[in-house]
């Protein structure tokens, strides 16, 4: 007899006192933690770690996603961490723009990002990085 492994996107912790439901089904002990994938048999919520900025990791990931094009990745939902900067971009836009020129709404960590976000009016993404349009240019469109 052989136990089945638990499927991509769960992990599988030793049974204890504490937990003894944990592995007496397919949800194992439960889901991956966003920022992370766990392949089949992984025995962590935090088996690996996401990859790189283009691609992410909802919750219960078997597997990195890509980022779409004219999408970053990021690992927080609170825009406010990223500061704003009130102006006009050139051309003629005015508005709010959050963040800086580079790494916006993103940790220092780009291997554990969870999500993925269209890229705002007044900036472009590349690779799963959010970046500022340059002086003397500007985007007025979401999604560039």
């Amino acid at each position: 007899y052989e136990c089945t492994p638990c499927p991509a996107g769960v992990y599988g912790a030793p049974r204890t006192s504490e937990e003894p439901e944990t592995l007496l089904s397919a949800k194992c002990s439960g889901p991956c933690a966003p920022g992370h994938y766990c392949p089949e048999a992984s025995v962590s919520p935090t088996q690996e770690d996401c990859g790189s900025s283009d691609v992410y990791c909802p919750e219960g990931s078997p597997t990195p996603r890509m980022v779409s094009s004219g999408f970053y990745s990021y690992t927080t939902d609170d825009t406010s961490a990223t500061g704003q900067t009130s102006g006009s971009v050139s051309g003629g836009l005015t508005g709010t723009l959050t963040g800086s020129t580079t790494g916006i709404g993103m940790s220092d960590d780009p291997t554990r990002r969870f999500a993925q976000r269209q890229c705002e009016p007044g900036f472009y993404c590349v690779g799963g990085v959010r970046h500022a349009c340059p002086q003397g240019r500007w985007g007025g469109e979401p999604g560039l």
